[in-house]
């Protein structure tokens, strides 16, 4: 769909650049998120997130503004929020603080109010919220800001080393799926350096110009990312999709491996081979047990990357 009406984004298919931005600070290993708007976009975010991370309330906090606010700005509310969080004896490895699309209207100066601070921990501030975008808009634009404070240079690529772009926790399966992506590609003879925003660390995002090839997975999520490190770092990627099922493994590594040889191969090729014998002997059983099972329609509800790869594993498997 081109246009999105409030009814389809707020569901587990969708929610706010205010989550967004949030489920990508929270990939970061002891990274604290604070949302700079009302209690109302705080509980909505929190409701997203905790599909994934049950326990994420400890690192995702809320300064809700009062009233006076709306008038006079919300740097006391901040700085209120950002003091307790100090005296509760948080030490984030890194803070992000995003304004939520109301408070983005009054045009705070978060920057500005957090440098006044002099924190004594590093930060990332923008502004966020549904006016943006969805999800997928604000885990990019979390990226990007992130990347842009960083201020990296250029590397030098090391042989067989990928970053993987696009992967998030916060999707349905997606920590799952990212332990199993990154046991595969290893597996293969491949060196995994960062995976932005679901479990590389800030010093660990620093090395991301050393990759030689950037592996798409979720293209809403990823690849504007892939774009704007080869046009920065000189870094090559592919989009292959997500790796479901026997035949969309083996056809997500040979697209890799089209690109990138990789030197172990068939040790996945082999693996894949004596899983396929498993499951054919398992449904076979089944079968002679319950007959054949004919679903003449399936509906897939997924983000997009997600459900097209979801889609074609169904057809094919």
């Amino acid at each position: 769909m081109s246009e999105k009406q409030w009814g389809l984004v707020c569901n587990r298919v969708d929610s706010c650049a205010l989550s967004g931005a949030a489920a990508f600070f929270a990939g970061i290993p002891g990274a604290e998120i604070l949302a700079n708007g009302p209690l109302w976009c705080y509980y909505y975010a929190l409701r997203s997130l905790e599909y994934a991370q049950i326990d994420i309330a400890d690192r995702f906090h809320g300064s809700q503004p009062d009233n006076h606010a709306v008038v006079y700005g919300t740097e006391d509310c901040l700085t209120e929020a950002i003091r307790r969080l100090i005296n509760s004896g948080h030490n984030p490895s890194l803070l992000f603080v995003e304004n939520s699309c109301s408070i983005s209207l009054i045009g705070d100066d978060l920057n500005g109010i957090l440098s006044r601070m002099d924190l004594p921990f590093p930060y990332v501030a923008m502004d966020c919220g549904g006016l943006m975008g969805g999800f997928a808009e604000g885990w990019q634009k979390a990226f990007m800001t992130l990347l842009q404070n960083l201020k990296i240079g250029k590397m030098e690529p090391a042989p067989l080393t990928v970053n993987l772009l696009g992967l998030t926790d916060f999707y349905y399966n997606g920590e799952a799926d990212r332990i199993e992506i990154v046991r595969i590609l290893k597996n293969a003879g491949y060196t995994v350096n960062t995976v932005p925003g679901a479990g590389s660390s800030v010093d660990q995002l620093q090395q991301i110009g050393k990759a030689c090839l950037n592996i798409v997975f979720h293209e809403e999520l990823g690849l504007k990312m892939a774009e704007y490190l080869q046009e920065v770092f000189g870094i090559p990627f592919i989009a292959a999709g997500i790796p479901y099922g026997m035949d969309g493994t083996l056809k997500w590594l040979k697209t890799i491996h089209q690109v990138l040889p990789a030197p172990s191969l068939d040790v996945v090729v082999k693996e894949i081979s004596d899983r396929q014998l498993y499951l054919t002997a398992r449904c076979n059983d089944v079968r002679a047990l319950w007959g054949a099972l004919k679903f003449p329609q399936i509906l897939v509800a997924a983000p997009g990357t997600q459900a097209l790869c979801l889609a074609e594993t169904l057809r094919r498997e």
